[in-house]
C-alpha cells in the first residue's frame, strides 16, 4: 500500500502534498481504511469506513487538478466522523458547490 501511495503522491501538485498527506493521515486514523486505483485518467483513492464500509471520501486526478470528493448519500451514518473535522475543512464543505447527483429534480427550478 505505501508503495501505491508514494506512486500517487508522485502524481499530486507540490503545492497540495502536505495536504493531501494530511487528509490521509486524519482518515486512517480515524478509523478509515484506504484503497488505491489507477484508473485511465490517473489513480483513485478512496477512504472506506472501517465499521459501515462505505465510502467516506475519494481523491480523483482530473485535467483540472486533484479533487477530493466526499460522499453524503449516508451522511446520517458518519455524522460523528464528520465534527471530528477541523473547521477549516469542515467551512471549506459548506462552500462547495452542491454535486447535481444527489439534487433531488423535483426540487430544482431548471
Amino acid at each position: 500500500m505505501d508503495e501505491k501511495y508514494n506512486m500517487f503522491m508522485e502524481t499530486v501538485d507540490e503545492r497540495f502534498r502536505s495536504f493531501v498527506n494530511e487528509i490521509n493521515e486524519y482518515l486512517i486514523s480515524n478509523g478509515c481504511k484506504c484503497d488505491i486505483k489507477l484508473q485511465k485518467s490517473g489513480y483513485v483513492v478512496s477512504y472506506v469506513l472501517n465499521d459501515s464500509k462505505r465510502t467516506l471520501a475519494t481523491f480523483v486526478s482530473r485535467k483540472t487538478g486533484m479533487k477530493l470528493r466526499i460522499y453524503s448519500e449516508h451522511i446520517q451514518e458518519y455524522q460523528s466522523f464528520l465534527d471530528t473535522l477541523p473547521e477549516k475543512v469542515k467551512k471549506e464543505i459548506k462552500k462547495a458547490s452542491v454535486c447535481k447527483r444527489l439534487i433531488n429534480p423535483d426540487d430544482c427550478n431548471v
